[in-house]
């Protein structure tokens, strides 16, 4: 190796080595600063991506939890506020038993037992209207079903339920419209009873055969307006349940996708009035019953986004809305005659195994939820663990490193100073020498 004095090679190599030690010692530095493995793009270019998109997995899985934690908590109150529903229809089911005892009971005490009827169907209406979570009512509109039977006046599919059309009247009117969503223009249809029993208005078994025993039956597909007798098939005269009662027809008007059928009637007798849902054919059909407010075809709004990604049939769950009124249930309270509550027995029984199924419902709704969130967490700690690898630093490994290019760095510095003189001297050394 020349011996030269203008370039001092040794102290280049030197100097060399303290950069690449001291690069060495401050990115150990900064990885036992930050707990980083990875600081920057530089550090692991393929590693970043891989952890961006593991940290954007593992963000939207957390946020996913929380919404299937959300509706969990949804449709726990739901299902709290069910039981109270059921115990309600308990109470209603414990009178009309009460009722059907003819012997003994007068006109009076059938009269308050359907008063207490009518507040406790008014508790449900409460409930199915007020129960909510965040702001959101956890009862919303959804369709109900009534089975079909054999064609034919007296074996189709029967519904029926109570409401007191007089608490809902608004100015003297309450007005019930019923949409059929999947039916045809004349199946099923729809049909009042007052409270006593006497009169009836609809198209219920009018041109049927047989024995009529109700008063005031609509006739003919067109709309009519029942008043005083008007429109009676039997012609019997004055009409005590309502003023007027004016019937849409029961072939409805069709209004988008859904057909319609209504009544308006005006001062509504008070007590509970029975609603018959009568399906002429061999075909379930789906219906919504709508009191003072246009029909409308339920929303699908009830989906909770449970998945990271975009797709709605593999990342979000229906937890599926329903409502718990007695217009929804087809709950049913007259207790006019012994008969009436007899037939109310039945009706409640219908209405206990159509909650039942729907709490059954939230209950597995609630298992897959718990399921969903449990998988979520592990998803959640796997893919934590599989990014720690890649990010995290070691931390007893970064210290021996730091360590080690410390010592070296110290090194260098002490060569970079022996090698700073070590030329001149030897220079000197030949010059003293040929002297």
């Amino acid at each position: 190796m020349a011996l030269t004095l203008n370039t001092n090679l040794g102290v280049l190599n030197a100097r060399d080595a303290l950069r690449v030690n001291g690069n060495a010692a401050g990115r150990s530095m900064q990885r036992l600063s930050t707990g980083l493995s990875i600081n920057s793009a530089g550090d692991n270019p393929s590693g970043v991506a891989i952890t961006q998109r593991m940290t954007a997995q593992i963000r939207g899985t957390r946020e996913a939890t929380s919404n299937a934690q959300d509706a969990y908590n949804f449709v726990r109150l739901r299902e709290e506020a069910g039981m109270q529903v059921r115990d309600i229809i308990l109470d209603l089911r414990d009178l009309a038993v009460k009722a059907a005892n003819e012997a003994t009971l007068t006109d009076s005490d059938r009269t308050a037992l359907s008063t207490e009827a009518a507040g406790l169907i008014n508790e449900l209406t409460q409930i199915n209207d007020a129960v909510t979570f965040n702001g959101k009512e956890v009862f919303d509109i959804s369709f109900d079903t009534v089975e079909g039977g054999a064609f034919g006046f007296y074996n189709g599919g029967i519904k029926t339920l109570s409401i007191d059309l007089s608490s809902y009247a608004q100015g003297g009117v309450t007005t019930v419209r019923f949409a059929w969503f999947n039916g045809a223009a004349a199946f099923p249809d729809a049909n009042i009873i007052s409270p006593d029993g006497t009169e009836a208005f609809g198209y219920l078994y009018g041109t049927a055969p047989g024995p009529q025993t109700v008063e005031a039956y609509a006739t003919g597909a067109g709309g009519v307006t029942i008043a005083t007798g008007t429109g009676d098939v039997h012609g019997i005269g004055t009409m005590g349940s309502a003023t007027s009662v004016q019937y849409s027809g029961y072939t409805g008007v069709t209004i988008g996708s859904y057909v319609e059928e209504s009544f308006i009637v005006t001062d509504p007798a008070p007590g509970l009035w029975t609603i018959v849902i009568d399906n002429q054919s061999a075909t379930a059909r789906e219906y919504g019953i709508f009191i003072n407010e246009p029909s409308e075809v339920p929303v699908n709004r009830d989906h909770v986004w449970i998945g990271t990604g975009s797709a709605e049939d593999v990342n979000s769950l229906q937890i599926g809305f329903y409502e718990v009124d007695a217009l929804a249930l087809g709950v049913s309270a007259s207790f006019s005659s012994a008969a009436s509550a007899q037939s109310s027995i039945d009706s409640l029984d219908k209405s206990l195994l159509a909650l039942s199924k729907r709490l059954e419902s939230d209950g597995v709704m609630l298992k897959n939820l718990e399921k969903i969130i449990n998988g979520n967490e592990a998803q959640i700690v796997g893919l934590s663990g599989m990014r720690s690898g890649l990010t995290d630093a070691n931390m007893a490994a970064e210290i021996s490193s730091y360590t080690r290019s410390q010592i070296k760095s110290q090194g260098s510095v002490a060569v970079a100073a022996q090698a700073l003189n070590m030329p001149a001297q030897r220079v000197l050394a030949l010059i003293g020498q040929r002297a």
